[in-house]
């Protein structure tokens, strides 16, 4: 005759068999409801992507994008990676970053980053590129529409003689060589009133940066720190003496201690 704890114990073990083959049904029941839901949620329209609304764009470029995500209207919104549209936009170097939202039950929300350009490199006697304050050139500008904004170029020997054609030639979605990037800088820090008055940011080949009014007056900078000090003692010194006959190159590479000389190798 069978102890009755070892029946007892029995009956527990069975019991719980029980339960864990009702755990794991119940389980597998559900994940195939959630498949089926998954499923359904995938295939059914209420969540196709039927709206695109696009912030941070100019109107210009509103149509572009439209057009370049339209491939994305009528997708599920559950199933489309938000990185895939993402990486579309910032294939143009028209956009500096993108980001996407979904929002229920079928809108797109997409929100973009536009660059701007602080500088000027002229390509061809008659055309200029627009680098952005990152130094990506982004966008080609033909002659008749360019922004007032200043040249970058590479000065030598001559000085600013030979701006009129970069040191490398350029393209549109390119970057800048980074030792230019200080003059992005500089640029990025002028005033209105400045953007018109200098013509040029040169860079010399040992990386020293100057401003050039694209006549005789000539203010040399050192490098991009403090440089809107810099930039308004060049100012002063440019009203001084750059249109009353003195010193046509001024040096506020040391702001505390600016100097003037008649003539340099860049005038």
């Amino acid at each position: 005759m069978m102890h009755g704890k070892i029946r007892d114990r029995r009956a527990q073990v069975i019991r719980r068999r029980k339960r864990y083959r009702l755990y794991v049904l119940v389980g597998l029941v559900g994940i195939t409801l959630l498949g089926s839901l998954g499923y359904g949620i995938s295939r059914t329209s209420i969540f196709s992507v039927r709206k695109l609304k696009i912030l941070g764009a100019t109107p210009k470029m509103q149509a572009s994008i439209d057009t370049e995500l339209s491939s994305f209207v009528g997708k599920n919104l559950f199933s489309l990676e938000s990185n895939v549209v993402v990486s579309k936009l910032e294939r143009s170097p028209l956009i500096s970053y993108a980001s996407v939202q979904k929002t229920l039950p079928s809108e797109l929300v997409v929100k973009v980053g536009v660059r701007t350009a602080v500088a000027l490199v002229r390509t061809t006697p008659s055309s200029f590129v627009g680098i952005s304050r990152s130094g990506v050139v982004f966008e080609q500008l033909p002659a008749n529409s360019v922004p007032s904004l200043p040249e970058v170029c590479v000065v030598g020997t001559k000085g600013f003689g030979n701006c009129s054609t970069f040191i490398d030639s350029l393209s549109v979605g390119g970057r800048l060589p980074s030792f230019v990037l200080g003059a992005l800088a500089v640029a990025q820090d002028m005033t209105p009133q400045e953007l018109t008055s200098y013509r040029y940011v040169g860079v010399s080949n040992n990386g020293d940066l100057y401003l050039s009014d694209g006549g005789g007056f000539v203010c040399k900078l050192g490098d991009s720190s403090l440089a809107k000090s810099k930039l308004k003692l060049c100012d002063a010194m440019k009203e001084a003496f750059g249109s009353s006959g003195g010193p046509s190159y001024v040096d506020v590479s040391a702001p505390a201690n600016p100097t003037v000389e008649p003539t340099s190798w860049l005038g």
